[in-house]
């Protein structure tokens, strides 16, 4: 029986005797060397119809090229045919298209470009993208969960955010009223200490006012607290993180205390929790340290220290 099959280079569709099946050929179009499949391996890719494009079926052949015509076997003449010719049918051609080249695995044929794969293999595959989804999953749940929990924390803080503003004001000269400009004006939260006294470098009243990122003033706003100056009006305005109790610390800049006066004894062991060398930190200038509870809508503070003794 001939054998169909198509070259592995050029997929021209080739016929052969079916005594060549294993052998070595050449293709007669492209020239390129390959063995001859078995029968069995022809039909099965025949049989492969799925593998082949739409319309590659054999009745929608249109070329076939036959070599190596010889019939496999012709049987002896009878006597009232002898001295007669007789001649080898042409092989018929097989209508189809171009397969891919076929392999053989565990006794079966298989198109060449087709990847076989174990089934444990494939089971482990599939087991593996489950997981990795499912830790995506999870993953991204928790990272949602977690940026809605920060979301939530900043809205409430800037909900429990309050603010303390107001004026600090002297009298340069009798009757005349103007605002303590440079005035340093601190809040501090009263059950909440520092491990170790502040430093007071940079916040004195005669000091450049001091950046947010100057040390203190950033250790001041981890605690809770906050620090301002007032400006040429003597108008100052402070944001605390919470309602709550503060202890409220103004220093002059305009005004000087009267000579020999001292720091309040109280008033000084309460700052030195605080700061360090709170008295030389002061000075000579006015001070005003007390304690406020700060509520949502409080009320402007209002501080006047008169006028200058110096």
């Amino acid at each position: 029986m001939p054998i169909k099959f198509y070259c592995q280079q050029c997929r021209q569709l080739l016929g052969i005797a079916g005594r060549k099946a294993g052998s070595e050929v050449q293709c007669p179009r492209c020239g390129y060397s390959q063995r001859v499949p078995t029968e069995e391996a022809a039909q099965a890719a025949w049989a492969l119809q799925a593998v082949a494009p739409p319309g590659n079926s054999p009745e929608n052949a249109t070329e076939v090229v036959v070599f190596d015509n010889e019939p496999e076997a012709t049987a002896a003449p009878s006597p009232t045919e002898k001295g007669q010719r007789t001649t080898a049918p042409s092989e018929p051609a097989l209508q189809t298209n171009a397969f891919p080249p076929l392999v053989e695995h565990a006794g079966r044929a298989f198109p060449g470009d087709m990847i076989l794969l174990p089934r444990k293999s494939i089971y482990r595959q599939a087991a593996l993208l489950a997981a990795l989804t499912a830790a995506c999953f999870i993953a991204g749940y928790f990272i949602g969960r977690g940026d809605a929990i920060v979301a939530k924390q900043r809205a409430q803080a800037e909900k429990d955010r309050v603010m303390v503003d107001g004026k600090i004001l002297y009298h340069p000269v009798p009757g005349e009223i103007a605002g303590d400009q440079d005035a340093v004006i601190i809040a501090l939260p009263v059950k909440k200490h520092p491990k170790k006294p502040l430093s007071t470098y940079g916040l004195r009243p005669q000091d450049p006012a001091p950046s947010p990122r100057h040390k203190t003033r950033q250790q001041i706003a981890e605690l809770g607290g906050a620090y301002a100056r007032a400006d040429a009006q003597g108008a100052f305005a402070l944001i605390l993180p919470r309602p709550g109790p503060y202890y409220l610390l103004v220093i002059s800049r305009k005004v000087v205390r009267p000579s020999g006066s001292v720091i309040d004894e109280l008033d000084l062991v309460e700052m030195n929790t605080y700061f360090q060398h709170v008295e030389q930190w002061i000075r000579r200038y006015a001070y005003r340290w007390s304690r406020i509870d700060v509520q949502q809508g409080f009320a402007p503070i209002g501080i006047n220290f008169g006028e200058s003794h110096s």
